[in-house]
C-alpha cells in the first residue's frame, strides 16, 4: 500500500491559519503487510512501514527511513461463509523507527515513538445483499514509554467504515468511506507538548479491482472534513491511497 499526504494548511482548533511561512511537508508512505493463517480462526500477521518525508518553510527536513514495524495477531468471530462476522486483535509495535526529534512532531513529521507500543483492534463485517457489503474497523495504540529525550507520544485511537458495491455482481467494486483519528496530548519531561494532539475525520469514495494472479488493487481519495486540533498544526486537505493485494495458497475444512 502507498499513501500520500501533502501537508500544507495550518490550523488551530478547526480554525485555519494563515501560512506566512509558506510551511510544507510531504510524506509518501510504504506499507507492507503480510497475514499468515495458522487455523480457520488464528492468524499471524506483520506490517513494516517505510516513510520519505521532506518539510520546507519553518523547518527544512528531508529523511527516509523505516517506521515501527507492528506484529500481532488476530481471531475470527463467527461461522465462516455466514452473511457477517468479524475479528479481534493484539500486537506490539516495535522501536525500529527514529525517534521524535524536537521541532518535526509539530510539523507532523514522526518516524517512531522510541518505544513499544500496545495494539488492538475490533473489526466486523455486514452482507447487506448479494452485492452490498458494511465493514468497520476500530484500533487503539498506546506507546509503552518514552523515546529519547524523554518524548512520549500520547494514545491513538481510529476507526473507519465502509460502504462496498460489487458492481453488477462483478469483480469490480466501489467504495465510500468514513474515517476519524484521535490523538492524545504528547509529554516531553512530563509537560505537555504545544501543536500535538487532536482529532481528524476524512471521508473518501474508492475503487476496487483485479489484476490477475492472485493480485487485487484498489484506489482511494479522502477528504478532511473535520478537524479539532490543539495548537498549530500542518495538515492534509486530500490524501491519496493506492493499494495491492496478493491472495495466495489453500484452505481445507474439517469434517
Amino acid at each position: 500500500m502507498f499513501v500520500y499526504q501533502d501537508l500544507d494548511t495550518p490550523f488551530s482548533g478547526s480554525r485555519e491559519l494563515d501560512n506566512f511561512d509558506d510551511r510544507r511537508t510531504q510524506q509518501r508512505l510504504w506499507l507492507a503487510q503480510a497475514e499468515w493463517g495458522l487455523t480457520e480462526r488464528l492468524s499471524v500477521n506483520a506490517l513494516v512501514p517505510y516513510r520519505d518525508v521532506s518539510a520546507s518553510g519553518r523547518i527544512n527536513f528531508n529523511d527516509a527511513g523505516l517506521g515501527d514495524i507492528q506484529v500481532g495477531a488476530n481471531w475470527r468471530l463467527g461461522a465462516e461463509g455466514k452473511r457477517f462476522g468479524g475479528a479481534v486483535g493484539g500486537g506490539l509495535a516495535l522501536p525500529t523507527g527514529d525517534d521524535a526529534q524536537s521541532g518535526l512532531t509539530s510539523e507532523n513529521v514522526v518516524f517512531g515513538a522510541g518505544d513499544f507500543s500496545l495494539l488492538a483492534s475490533v473489526e466486523g463485517f455486514r452482507r447487506l445483499a448479494t452485492d452490498w457489503t458494511v465493514f468497520g474497523l476500530a484500533r487503539y495504540r498506546r506507546p509503552l514509554g518514552a523515546g529519547d529525550d524523554d518524548y512520549r507520544f500520547g494514545d491513538d485511537i481510529g476507526w473507519v467504515s465502509s460502504v462496498r458495491w460489487q458492481v453488477r455482481g462483478g469483480p469490480v467494486s466501489l467504495m465510500s468511506t468514513l474515517s476519524g483519528q484521535h490523538l492524545g496530548r504528547d509529554h516531553q519531561h512530563g509537560a505537555s507538548v504545544d501543536s500535538r494532539g487532536g482529532r481528524m475525520h476524512h471521508a473518501g469514495v474508492g475503487v476496487g479491482f483485479p489484476v490477475g494472479g492472485g493480485l487485487s488493487g484498489s484506489l482511494l481519495a479522502q477528504r478532511l472534513i473535520e478537524k479539532d486540533v490543539r495548537g498549530d498544526q500542518l495538515l492534509a486537505e486530500w490524501q491519496f491511497i493506492v493499494g495491492l493485494n496478493w491472495t495466495w495458497g489453500s484452505h481445507e475444512h474439517g469434517e
